[in-house]
């Protein structure tokens, strides 16, 4: 890497906020130290801070290493809505992942039951896994690898963070979603409804985007925009009795069972009509959108059996669950006004 000037070196302590002796504390070493590694070049006290230093520094303040000196998209997203159980966070782990495979450098903002849970695993089987902050309920913030972090986790304290990065996804529970949201105001929230379940829970998802359309209107915030996506969309390849062998043609009651197979299709096809009718409404509040782009019950089914944290393009990259996230992925960017890289 090209080495930081003493320049960088201070305009980083300065855009995080810190003294030199709060920069010094936090990597371990004395105040004077620190002033020699920010004294100009020129002069006889100045000293190059060392690459480990400088690491550490990095991931104590939430900073990419090496640290950008040309700035970044510094976009910050949300799955969050929908209903429980909707792969929230396996989709965080899976558009973060997609996007670094684009060359983007993506944080994940976790509580201890998000992403911030399952970055050791991957990092255990050689898997890319994106840089990580655990955000605890407490209202403290650390590294996934336990390092102690020198500032309070308040929202207003990560904005100098998200500038640092081209994306910024967090991914934390309903408790403590709102605060986040309301002080930092996102620039995409998507919402996943997860459209193959009872009525009960289908009309919790609508509701829960409808509140928090109603949310975003009354606080007047105009910047950040609201989609929903479809996930676990039942599609008749993905439910086919020969394709995955559900169906013994053998059997004495073949007819019976596959009869009653394609009943149980079609009226879970039918309620799906209807559901989607109902969620297409929301398409007429101002600030929602409805995203093109879905996954299939294809990705349910990975979803259900990898529930681990690894990602589809771990286990499956050419998967169609895999190809439906790369269209949610470059729709995402769309949303975000960023242009596609490939074109």
């Amino acid at each position: 890497m090209n080495q930081i000037t003493p320049e960088n070196l201070r305009a980083l302590r300065k855009k995080l906020g810190l003294s030199s002796q709060q920069a010094a504390d936090s990597v371990y070493k004395n105040l004077r130290l620190w002033q020699r590694y920010e004294a100009p070049l020129s002069a006889s006290s100045s000293l190059r801070i060392p690459p480990a230093t400088l690491e550490l520094f990095c991931l104590k303040h939430g900073l990419p290493y090496p640290p950008n000196k040309q700035g970044k998209l510094g976009k910050l997203v949300s799955f969050y809505g929908g209903q429980g159980g909707a792969g929230h966070t396996l989709l965080t782990i899976d558009i973060s992942i997609a996007l670094m495979a684009d060359g983007y450098e993506v944080l994940v903002i976790s509580d201890r039951n998000g992403s911030a849970m399952f970055g050791e695993m991957s990092v255990k089987h050689n898997y890319p896994f994106p840089r990580t902050i655990q955000v605890d309920e407490s209202n403290n913030m650390r590294f996934t690898n336990d390092l102690n972090i020198p500032y309070s986790s308040s929202p207003k304290s990560l904005k100098h963070i998200i500038e640092n990065y081209d994306f910024v996804f967090l991914d934390i529970n309903r408790t403590l979603a709102m605060d986040y949201f309301d002080e930092l105001e996102p620039d995409l929230i998507i919402a996943p409804a997860k459209i193959n379940e009872d009525n009960i829970r289908n009309r919790t998802a609508f509701n829960n985007v409808n509140n928090l359309s109603s949310r975003l209107a009354e606080r007047k915030n105009v910047k950040t925009k609201l989609a929903l996506l479809m996930v676990a969309v039942s599609t008749d390849y993905a439910f086919s009795p020969s394709y995955h062998g559900l169906l013994d043609e053998n059997a004495d009651d073949y007819e019976e069972v596959r009869d009653y197979f394609y009943h149980q299709q079609e009226k879970d096809q039918q309620d799906q009509e209807e559901l989607l009718e109902l969620f297409n409404s929301l398409g007429k509040l101002a600030n929602v959108q409805f995203m093109n782009s879905y996954t299939s019950d294809a990705y349910d089914n990975y979803r259900e059996r990898y529930a681990k944290g690894y990602s589809i393009f771990h286990k499956a990259p050419n998967s169609l669950p895999a190809h439906e996230l790369r269209s949610v992925k470059n729709e995402m960017l769309r949303m975000l006004g960023i242009p596609d890289k490939n074109l």
